[in-house]
This record gives structure tokens, sequence and C-alpha cells, in this order.
């Protein structure tokens, strides 16, 4: 392991990039969730440009569906990385 400053347990779990509880890799969000995150903000995206006839929520539900797709795209990118390295 590269040299450290601080042997804390809160600077070591920070060093390997992520959150740890009682050792354990704490999750913020549950995984089903998570992965349909990026179409909730494409659906309540294009929804709310659909059905709602204001500008600002025009240009919010834009931003949005841009949002989304901006998540997926790096999700993809990641994993294509991960299975290559495997």
């Amino acid at each position: 392991m590269p040299w450290r400053r601080n042997n804390s347990p809160i600077a070591a779990s920070v060093y390997q990039g992520g959150i740890y509880q009682n050792n354990k890799r704490a999750e913020m969000l549950p995984r089903m969730l998570y992965e349909l995150l990026p179409f909730i903000y494409l659906g309540v995206g294009l929804g709310g440009s659909v059905l709602i006839n204001s500008a600002i929520v025009f240009i919010a539900s834009i931003l949005l569906s841009m949002a989304g797709i901006l998540v997926l795209t790096m999700r993809i990118r990641y994993r294509r990385q991960i299975r290559r390295r495997w």
C-alpha cells in the first residue's frame, strides 16, 4: 500500500475510495434505485416538458433530461472500461 500521512481508520477508508461502516462498504442508495435513477431523470424531464406549458419548466426538464443522459453515458463508459480490464 502506498505511503499515507494519517493512519486513522477514516483516512484509510477515504484513501481506499469508499465509505465504510464496521469494515463493510456502506451503500448510499438501494441498488435498484441507483440503477433506475438516470431513467427516472429522463422520464420526469420528458414528462415535464410535455405536460406543463411553462418556459421555466421546459428549460428545467431539458436540463434534467440532459443530466439523465449524462449519468447513463458515464456509467456505460465506466462499466466498459472495467470489463476490458478483466
